[in-house]
């Protein structure tokens, strides 16, 4: 080995101890930051700085310090049903870059703008944005299930929610209480439901294919969702309301089979075949499968 090669090694061994000190600096830093250690974050990524003016992540991470300092600190002037929504809404318009500290200091941002949701009894973060969804998107769906559950507790249940606690519990593998959910929100105000938003693709397609409010008695029909009887819909149910109507004929048509009211069965059947001729024929296919016809 030469001289000049053993210049060359020495070199490349600092310049590896000064990259590998401006790394632990910098995830220093972001372990600051994790803990919302503004002012030993500030000091750390300023340390690293003076060495690399041109280091892009410490210059942001310095920006996201000031930012997020002087934000905690506005809304910490707030009353406790404005502080949630006005953190959301800096986090949500924030950019962050997809490496490791930014996302660091993002995920611990959501956390803390749910505990402080959760301290102040704040459900709804925006109109349309709750609490439960800030926790779908920490990837706490469990906590999720059990914040719109406790909250339904007490107030009436929306279409639109209902069917987020749908979503939830198919992503929980919760089939059975997902599955009810849907229904219901179907049954209720099938025209608010919105074909995108279903997370269950089969039952989605059921929905694009007949429709929302046919999607009841079809996705009985394809397996997709219970045959079910809510009290609130077991009166007053009027033909002009077809697709609930339908699903209730279903439903009077398994029991009565089951029961053995030959009549009974015959009048409903003609019911079906009346209403919807195409529904019918799934029906009565169905029934040649279980041999009752």
């Amino acid at each position: 080995m030469n001289a000049n090669d053993s210049s060359h090694e020495k070199e490349s061994g600092i310049q590896l101890d000064l990259f590998t000190w401006q790394s632990e600096r910098i995830a220093e830093g972001w372990r600051h930051l994790e803990i919302f250690n503004f002012e030993k974050a500030e000091k750390t990524f300023n340390e690293v700085q003076r060495q690399h003016k041109d280091d892009e992540e410490c210059a942001f991470a310095l920006k996201l310090c000031s930012q997020w300092k002087d934000i905690f600190e506005l809304s910490n002037r707030k009353n406790s049903s404005e502080q949630t929504s006005f953190l959301f809404l800096q986090w949500n318009e924030i950019m962050f870059p997809s490496a490791w500290g930014p996302q660091l200091f993002k995920k611990t941002v959501l956390n803390r703008i749910i505990q402080i949701a959760r301290e102040n009894k704040v459900f709804y973060i925006s109109e349309s944005i709750s609490v439960a969804d800030l926790l779908v998107k920490a990837q706490k769906h469990a906590l999720a299930e059990k914040e719109i559950l406790n909250f339904f507790q007490s107030n009436e249940k929306s279409v639109a929610l209902q069917i987020n606690l749908a979503n939830i519990q198919w992503n929980l593998n919760k089939i059975k209480e997902s599955r009810l959910n849907y229904l219901e929100a179907l049954l209720t105000n099938p025209s608010e439901i919105a074909v995108e938003i279903i997370e269950n693709l089969p039952l989605a397609k059921i929905i694009q294919k007949y429709g929302s409010e046919m999607a009841p008695a079809w996705g009985w029909m394809q397996g997709e969702l219970p045959l079910f009887e809510f009290d609130k819909f077991k009166h007053n149910i009027s033909p002009s309301q077809k697709g609930l109507y339908l699903y209730h004929l279903l439903i009077q048509a398994e029991k009565l089979t089951k029961q053995g009211e030959i009549k009974q069965i015959i009048s409903i059947r003609k019911q079906l075949k009346e209403m919807d001729s195409d529904l019918y024929t799934a029906y009565f296919n169905l029934l040649k499968k279980r041999k009752l016809v």
